[in-house]
């Protein structure tokens, strides 16, 4: 993982955010601060995206922040965009 996604998570958690931290392998991440949620997902999987983007949502109600350092630049359709924003 990237440090400077790490220290990112670690900042923010420090200044009392909730974090939540994905990968596809939980054993990559490894905060300092124990506050850090992590939470298993591979990116490429849409329905698995659907199910934390949910997830999060049922706990906190709402993503203030979203920082993504998975994949590559891609275009995606509108209807993907538009469904992610009907789950919030």
């Amino acid at each position: 993982m990237y440090t400077e996604i790490i220290c990112s998570c670690e900042e923010y958690a420090q200044k009392g955010c909730i974090v939540y931290a994905t990968a596809r392998n939980l054993e990559t991440m490894d905060f300092k601060h124990q506050g850090i949620r992590k939470l298993k997902l591979d990116v490429v999987n849409g329905e698995e995206v659907l199910r934390i983007v949910k997830a999060v949502i049922d706990d906190k109600d709402k993503i203030d922040i979203l920082v993504n350092n998975a994949g590559t630049n891609c275009a995606g359709k509108y209807s993907i965009v538009q469904t992610m924003h009907n789950l919030m």
